[in-house]
């Protein structure tokens, strides 16, 4: 596995210290923990639920789903209460030949019911191997039968046969299976998004592809390559669901080609809905006329009406291909109400819907954490799951709370130390007393307002953010948070004010000099910094720049803007910083001096900006890829940076030299009270240091924060 050593190989005398001869601090856990599966026997719409990737009904109107997150095969019992078919509650893979309840399922997906009973889960087992640029995560995919007896094996996949056809289907290779279902005959079909193919499995066990291939190497790109000819010679993109009809079609949701594709009893495929072109929907406006985005679930209802759920929307199509009614769904979830205010958020990522002989259409809805049910009615309720999962913990002991995805970390003046709740969209305050709770962000995972919308003095929680980039404290008190394209300052009373708010859509290089409120960013994934002016620095990643707002409000670049901007752009070095090129920096970090520091990641180099303006390299070139990472420096100067992909923090310090402080390099979860070169971290991002230079680690992976105290 490489070390973050070849990062530095262009600095000159670096001294790599073992960290065995350095003091030990202590890691510990101060926030986070994994959540436990308590559902079983509760009414289902009381049960902390995960992503619910599918759902799947038998012929006794019996409701299945699975759990990606807790890995559960489960079904909706008497009274609607939950049962365990498959799975412990802990991912893994284990339990083949045996009882499902002991078995251990991966980021289980889409599930599928026969006639007699049985049930087809598409399991992925989530491996860490390593490689050239750090490790990486790989997927052993399978599908796993649930016999009505309760027992459990593997039908297909685990192997390492991805090529050859008609095999037994334990010997073949899957990647990253998604859609499971199954026709009167007892063949499965189950789709790849890693090959973007239909795979098909006879009931003796043998496999074949059913629909997809490779896409030519040149030509312009097409979505629909194939149409009037057999599946097996058509482009798929990224087939998420599949169903059969009752005439034996196979309906195929290409989730990036936004296509939904039907493959007839003859093996010839067509698009059957998507393909059009964008406007404003017709009367009975034909289903292939349709601008289609990001569809994730097909369903088809016993009146012969097809439901497809595409990104904010739900389309009901007649027998005759038809669109019938076409709902928008966007916005916050809202239950007991009509399907047009909804909520779904299931297009975003990958759900499925089913639908029972009563016309009620089940949605997987796996961003909003719920199975949900549209009645025959057009009123939609939640059948199963709260809708917060990894959220709790609103002023209960960090300690004891969940987040999901933490990444970017600050400190504050009096000991707060923040956190970007990432996929909770939302900015959380570990408080010196030892509580947690929201001080931005309404968790909607959208962004709040458009052009001229007015932020000032709005409580901060009742804000959306939809892509947090990162945060920074200042002395007073105030917290400055940056979703990429705003900057805002919350302060301490709560409410929230606009730094830089894109009123005028005036776009960088062209408002340097302009009052900030009015410029438009394009940062996605930077970083923030102040310094002790009050100048806030912004890594504004796409346009290759530093920028700068002063207290006063006005924009200026500080560093980049050089000639021959674009990928691959290195250049300026002991020169002044606003001439320089940089490529994609992505944070950026100022000490105590008023050094500037910038994770100048596309050149895969620490750069080092003076107070005179003049720019140099600290750190680098090496083996630095272009992934989401923090700076930080502490009172000393010593600078620290978390290597994402090896699962380390590293510091160097004033002089050049370079330890290892936290990680040991494979990914995992433990060291608690031990030293923190041995502990094993999963995929750290954030870091932050406080006055009394103790370091605070987003250990983005295991969803906690971790502290390694000063020695």
């Amino acid at each position: 596995m490489p070390t973050f050593t070849s990062i530095f190989t262009a600095v000159s005398a670096v001294l790599i210290t073992a960290s065995a001869a350095l003091p030990q601090g202590i890691i510990t856990t101060i926030a986070g923990a994994d959540p436990i599966f308590t559902g079983e026997g509760k009414p289902a719409a009381e049960a902390t639920l995960g992503t619910i990737r599918g759902v799947a009904i038998d012929r006794n109107q019996t409701v299945f789903f699975t759990d990606a997150d807790f890995g559960l095969l489960l079904k909706l019992g008497p009274n609607n209460t939950l049962e365990v078919i498959a799975g412990t509650g802990v991912r893994g893979f284990s339990g083949d030949n045996g009882p499902a309840r002991a078995a251990q399922l991966g980021r289980v997906a889409g599930v599928a019911v026969d006639a007699g009973g049985n049930l087809y889960v598409a399991d992925n087992e989530e491996l860490r191997l390593s490689g050239p640029n750090g490790s990486f995560r790989s997927l052993v995919s399978r599908v796993r039968k649930v016999a009505s007896d309760g027992t459990i094996s593997t039908i297909a996949g685990g192997g390492a046969n991805a090529r050859d056809e008609d095999i037994p289907a334990t010997e073949a290779s899957l990647s990253d299976v998604s859609g499971v279902a199954v026709d009167p005959g007892g063949n499965l079909y189950v789709t790849e998004l890693g090959r973007a193919r239909v795979r098909r499995i006879s009931p003796e066990g043998r496999i074949r592809t059913f629909a997809g291939t490779v896409p030519p190497m040149s030509g312009p790109p097409s979505s629909n390559i194939g149409d009037g000819g057999p599946a097996t010679a058509a482009v798929l993109q990224r087939p998420v669901d599949v169903i059969v009809d009752r005439e034996g079609g196979v309906f195929i949701v290409d989730q990036s080609a936004g296509r939904v594709r039907r493959v007839a009893a003859d093996g010839a495929i067509s698009t059957v809905v998507g393909g059009g072109n964008p406007g404003p929907p017709q009367p009975a406006q034909a289903a292939t006329s349709l601008s289609l985005t990001n569809p994730s679930g097909i369903a088809i209802a016993p009146d012969g009406s097809t439901y497809v759920l595409g990104l904010s929307e739900l389309l009901r199509i007649g027998p005759d291909n038809r669109v019938l009614s076409r709902s928008n769904t966007g916005g916050p979830p809202n239950n007991g109400g009509p399907v047009n205010r909804a909520g779904f958020k299931s297009g975003i990522g990958l759900g499925a819907m089913a639908s029972d002989a009563d016309g009620n259409i089940y949605v997987a809805d796996s961003r909003n954490y719920q199975l949900r049910r549209i009645g025959a009615d057009g009123i939609v309720h939640a059948f199963a799951g709260t809708g917060v999962f990894r959220q709790e913990g609103e002023n209960w002991s960090a300690a004891d709370s969940f987040f999901n995805a933490p990444t970017r970390l600050a400190t504050g003046a009096q000991g707060q130390i923040y956190v970007l709740d990432r996929e909770n969209c939302k900015v959380r305050e570990i408080q010196s007393n030892g509580l947690l709770r929201t001080v931005a962000g309404n968790g909607l995972c959208s962004t709040t307002g458009g052009p001229n919308y007015t932020l000032e003095g709005l409580p901060a929680t009742s804000i959306g953010f939809g892509a947090l980039s990162a945060m920074a404290a200042d002395l007073n008190g105030n917290l400055y948070v940056f979703d990429g394209i705003r900057v805002v300052r919350v302060e301490q009373d709560g409410r929230i004010f606009a730094v830089v708010n894109k009123r005028s859509f005036r776009l960088p290089p062209f408002a340097d000099g302009d009052v900030a409120i009015d410029v438009s960013l394009d940062g996605y994934g930077g970083g923030i910094a102040l310094d002790r002016a009050g100048n806030i620095y912004i890594a504004d990643v796409n346009t290759h720049r530093i920028r700068k707002v002063s207290p006063d409000g006005i924009i200026t670049t500080v560093a980049g803007g050089g000639p021959a901007q674009g990928p691959g752009q290195f250049g300026g070095d002991g020169g002044p910083a606003l001439e320089a090129r940089l490529n994609r920096p992505i944070d950026v970090a100022v000490d105590r001096f008023d050094n500037m520091y910038i994770l100048d990641s596309g050149n895969r180099r620490i750069r080092k900006v003076t107070p005179a303006g003049i720019i140099t390299t600290f750190a680098g070139p090496g083996a630095f890829g272009d992934f989401w990472s923090q700076l930080a420096v502490d009172s000393t100067g010593n600078l620290y940076a978390s290597e994402t992909l090896n699962h380390r923090v590293w510091r160097i310090s004033v002089d050049g030299g370079l330890t290892a402080v936290a990680g040991s390099g494979e990914a995992g979860f433990s060291g608690d009270g031990g030293r923190p070169d041995a502990a094993r971290l999963t995929e750290p991002t954030g870091v932050a240091v406080d006055a009394l230079n103790n370091l605070y680690i987003g250990d983005t992976g295991n969803h906690r924060v971790r502290r390694v105290s000063v020695p």
